[in-house]
């Protein structure tokens, strides 16, 4: 059966045209305002902040790391991670007092990031702050049970440094059993034997070192 022909074509197209229109036009809408809705939250982001921060920081941009830093502390004031990346900042460009203060921050508001603990200490031990490192941060951390590699060397570094040799003899044993084999390590607890009056043991591991240090590499 043969459809009927549709009466007054030109009015009908028009008007197929004028929804189509529309509907194009509300979709053109609809994707502006949602567009629009992403990018507030981008801004709204820290993360994005962040991201940015680290990627000036890599180049080399001290200023605009920290400008966008600053940022990321702006939209999340209570949360640690823009403090940690702060300090990461001020760290990577050897700003050792600024770094601590922000490394500080993040801790205080409840980070346990390892890498921020490592480097406040070691940016402690730049500015010569040896008794803070070791009796605010370092010692307490290892008390309350943690061993980190990293952390327990830069609390051996504070001892070593202070020349606190007979309080810091068993931070650097520890330091060096979770580095083994390493020549530095070994040194500094050979001179801890030494000043603590163990020359059994200094000798023992002066020995030690001498055969690692001519035992051929692989």
């Amino acid at each position: 059966m043969e459809r009927p022909p549709i009466r007054f074509p030109r009015r009908a197209m028009a008007i197929w045209l004028a929804l189509w229109l529309g509907g194009f036009a509300a979709l053109a809408a609809g994707n502006a305002a949602l567009y629009r809705h992403v990018i507030q939250l981008r801004e709204s982001d820290p993360r994005t902040y962040l991201a940015e921060a680290d990627r000036l920081m890599k180049s080399g941009n001290l200023a605009g790391a920290l400008a966008q830093v600053s940022s990321a502390i702006k939209r999340a004031p209570v949360d640690p991670l823009p403090r940690q990346v702060h300090g990461h900042v001020l760290f990577q460009f050897k700003q050792w007092e600024g770094a601590v203060i922000a490394y500080r921050a993040a801790l205080d508001l409840g980070s346990r990031d390892q890498g921020a603990m490592t480097n406040l200490l070691w940016s402690l031990i730049q500015l010569k702050r040896y008794d803070e490192a070791i009796r605010v941060y370092g010692v307490p951390w290892i008390e309350q049970g943690n061993r980190n590699p990293a952390i327990v060397r830069n609390v051996a570094e504070a001892f070593v440094r202070a020349s606190n040799w007979e309080e810091g003899l068993p931070y650097i044993e520890s330091a060096l059993d979770a580095n083994p084999g390493d020549l530095y390590l070994m040194t500094q607890l050979e001179r801890a034997y030494r000043n603590t009056g163990d020359t059994q043991r200094a000798e023992q591991l002066h020995e030690r070192i001498g055969e690692l240090q001519h035992t051929p590499s692989p």
